[in-house]
């Protein structure tokens, strides 16, 4: 799978699973960097964001880095917002390029504070 920027994100699949999305209703996604630069990204609506990291691993023959969350489209139109676990700091210009001729103008990855929720 990896190999190119687009090797495993499907355009029309992302578009059809993440619209209607919104910050409140959020969907699963996972996010892959592989060493070769490539970029791996799988959204859907029923299954958590670990459970698409842990079919993106499965998935690719190469070694990569994999990030789990939640994605959903900004009230801004074009925008792509991302909350992961953890993100490297060229993540999102990577995941940017990725989707380029996708529709998706602007990428904004935050990471999720997930250590400091507390059971009351």
């Amino acid at each position: 799978m990896p190999g190119s920027d687009t090797a495993t994100i499907d355009f029309a699949e992302l578009k059809r699973r993440v619209m209607g999305s919104d910050q409140s209703n959020p969907v699963g996604c996972a996010v892959a960097l592989y060493g070769d630069k490539s970029v791996g990204l799988l959204v859907d609506r029923k299954r958590s964001g670990k459970a698409l990291a842990a079919e993106l691993r499965k998935e690719a023959s190469a070694s990569g880095s994999y990030f789990h969350g939640a994605a959903y489209i900004d009230t801004f139109p074009g925008t792509l917002c991302l909350a992961l676990n953890r993100a490297p700091s060229a993540l999102e210009m990577r995941v940017r390029l990725a989707l380029r001729g996708s529709g998706f103008g602007k990428v904004e990855v935050t990471t999720t504070d997930t250590d400091t929720d507390t059971a009351t």
